[in-house]
């Protein structure tokens, strides 16, 4: 084999190395985008059904009120399904990101102040929905620029 031959069939293989190397890479970043949006759009659905067992115990809540006996199930039912959604959430959420935390305060909010004062200003509620939006945007931006964390790496190791 000549010495061109050699060095063109070296750089054939240093080329397949890298493009193998470099496909990896982007498979990966693919696969974990797709986790990730998985987890986004199940994190949106449990806002969505938060609210809306919020709003179902309210109602219970009234009702119960009005007659505790006849509507004791009616609101023992609506918590549970309440908490199962929120603990559903805090399973989804972050522990050490900043906006998944004041996100998980809020939703609590819900849970231990009286819920009739809570749901009676509707501020409570759009404050919430307005982080929810926040924390699904950021995560989206994630899935948009996934090798951003990469940069700030590779910028953190130059001088």
């Amino acid at each position: 084999m000549s010495s061109q031959n050699l060095k063109t069939f070296i750089a054939l293989v240093a080329a397949i190395g890298v493009g193998t190397i470099i496909s990896a890479f982007v498979g990966h970043l693919i696969a974990v985008s797709n986790h990730r949006q998985d987890w986004i759009n199940a994190l949106r659905d449990d806002l969505a059904e938060f609210a809306k067992e919020l709003e179902s115990l309210g109602y219970a809540v009234r009702d119960y009120i009005q007659d505790s006996a006849k509507f004791e199930d009616k609101k023992r039912e609506a918590r549970i399904a309440l908490l199962f959604t929120y603990q559903r959430i805090r399973l989804r959420l972050n522990r050490t990101e900043d906006l998944h935390i004041q996100l998980e305060q809020k939703l609590r909010e819900f849970l231990d102040n009286p819920l009739l004062e809570r749901l009676s200003d509707q501020t409570n509620i759009d404050e919430v929905i307005d982080l929810s939006r926040i924390v699904l945007k950021r995560e989206w931006e994630v899935i948009k620029y996934p090798w951003r964390p990469y940069l700030r790496m590779i910028r953190g190791l130059l001088p």
